[in-house]
Formats: C-alpha cells, sequence, structure tokens
C-alpha cells in the first residue's frame, strides 16, 4: 500500500509539471468590433491581469472576443493595447435559445446564479423582483448592480470558451414575454420534467422562470400561467432558488440535440 501511494504521489507531481508545461493562452472579451490589424482597446482591469497577474511581456499572444461570434489570436502591445491578427470562427453556443428569468434574491446567491448560467449557455438572464423577494435593486444603485453582473456575466465566457456575452436586463414582471417553451419552475408543479422530455428536445428556444427563496404568490403563478409559462416540478426534492434555475438549464441541454454545442 505504501508503495501503491509513493506512485500516485510522483504521478501526480507528473500531471502538475505537464500542466504547468502547457501555458493557457488569456482569453479577453473587447467591447468593441474587432478587425484584422487594427488595434483594440483593453480595459485597465484587463491590462492589469496581463501584467501583474500573468507577468506577460508585451508582445505575448492572448485570444479576444467582441460577442459577435467568433474569436481572433492577438498580440498584446503592452498598456491596454491588443492588436487582432487571425480570426477563427469558433462556435461554442447552444443551438437553440436559452433564457433565464430569475427572481431578484441575495446579491451573493444571484452572482453565482450569473456566473454559472454564463458557463451553461444562457442567452438571456432577464431579473426581475418577485414579491418575495428579499432584496431590491433600487434605482440609485441599479446601474452600478448590473454592471457588476455583466462583469461577472463576461469573466465566465472568458473562462469558459463562450464567443457572446448573454443578455442580462433588470425587467417587471409583467414584462416578462416568455420566448419559445416557457416554464416557471415550481416543486408544486402540474407537469413532471421527464413528461416534458420530447418537446425540449424539438424546442427552438425555452424560457425558464425561477421565483424566489419564498416561491411565487399565488396570483404571480396565475399570472405567470396566463402568459403560457408551464408550472414543471424538476423532482422529489425542493430545489434553492439559485440551484433550481441551474439544474434545468442543464436538464435543457441535456434533452436537447444541439445542447451541448460541438467543440468548434
Amino acid at each position: 500500500m505504501l508503495g501503491a501511494g509513493a506512485g500516485a504521489h510522483k504521478a501526480c507531481g507528473a500531471a502538475r509539471f505537464a500542466a504547468k508545461s502547457v501555458p493557457m493562452v488569456p482569453r479577453l472579451f473587447v467591447a468593441a468590433p474587432l478587425r484584422k490589424g487594427a488595434p483594440a482597446r483593453l480595459s485597465s482591469a484587463q491590462a492589469r491581469y496581463l501584467a501583474r497577474v500573468l507577468r506577460l511581456r508585451p508582445g505575448a499572444s492572448v485570444v479576444v472576443f467582441d460577442g459577435t461570434g467568433g474569436e481572433w489570436t492577438a498580440r498584446w502591445e503592452g498598456g491596454e493595447a491588443v492588436v487582432p491578427l487571425a480570426f477563427r470562427a469558433a462556435e461554442r453556443e447552444a443551438r437553440l435559445r436559452l433564457v433565464l428569468a430569475q427572481a431578484l434574491v441575495a446579491r451573493e446567491k444571484l452572482e453565482l446564479v450569473v456566473q454559472k448560467a454564463t458557463e451553461l449557455g444562457v442567452s438571456d438572464l432577464l431579473l426581475f423582483p418577485a414579491r418575495r423577494s428579499s432584496v431590491r435593486m433600487p434605482p440609485a444603485r441599479r446601474a452600478q448592480r448590473l454592471a457588476r453582473l455583466h462583469a461577472i456575466a463576461v469573466e465566465a465566457a472568458e473562462q469558459c470558451g463562450r464567443t457572446r456575452i448573454p443578455r442580462l436586463a433588470l425587467v417587471a414582471p409583467e414584462a416578462l414575454a416568455p420566448a419559445g417553451l416557457a416554464l416557471a419552475l415550481d416543486p408544486d408543479g402540474d407537469v413532471s420534467w421527464g413528461a416534458l422530455a420530447p418537446r425540449l428536445a424539438r424546442a427552438r428556444a425555452v424560457t425558464l422562470l425561477v421565483g424566489p427563496e419564498g416561491g411565487l404568490a399565488d396570483d404571480e403563478r396565475a399570472a405567470f400561467a396566463a402568459r403560457g409559462f408551464v408550472r414543471v416540478r424538476l423532482g422529489a426534492r425542493v430545489l434553492r432558488t439559485e440551484t433550481a434555475g441551474l439544474a434545468a438549464l442543464a436538464g435543457v441541454l441535456a434533452a436537447h440535440p444541439g445542447g451541448w454545442a460541438a467543440e468548434g
């Protein structure tokens, strides 16, 4: 047993060495159209990350994308300047539109939802205040909070290899217009998730609606049902609000033939 442990430790060390010998190329989102040879501008935070965290030198290779699809190999010139060199038509998006309508919840929970939903490929993140939401987003702080959430989505897209940034918006509940198959997650729902498999496999768009910690009020449920939302239960267990939407997103991706996009 001791010998086996020593061998495993040695193998782990080799794996760590191998991982360190193949450096990852940084991926960066640029909020402006990119063109070959035309210098683009990084944010000051991105420039600091390259210089101080990664300790790269001017001339280093990076990957940049502008959210319109595809990505560019580029040369970092130092500071905030980067020059796109070669375009790659990479497409890593799901082949259906995924909309997550999430009731406002505590800041740390909402940031987790935004990060993980972006990684899972959500197209639109629509935040709305529900009657039982424990927090609100007052007008005085709205722009700051939305900017923070957008930055989290950008960082998640950079990390996971996405070439598009999800649309993020705060909307009134009555303004939530479902796209495609509209599902309101409800532990007391009328339809089981398993029964939806054939419809999910054919869907071109799916909207998932998630209530706050205390659930939606009865009149809110009725209002969403009148707009076409089907109350669906995920299973026998009651999931937290920050878990339910992510679990449902993964379920849609698994059920749809184009859910997990081909590597590109």
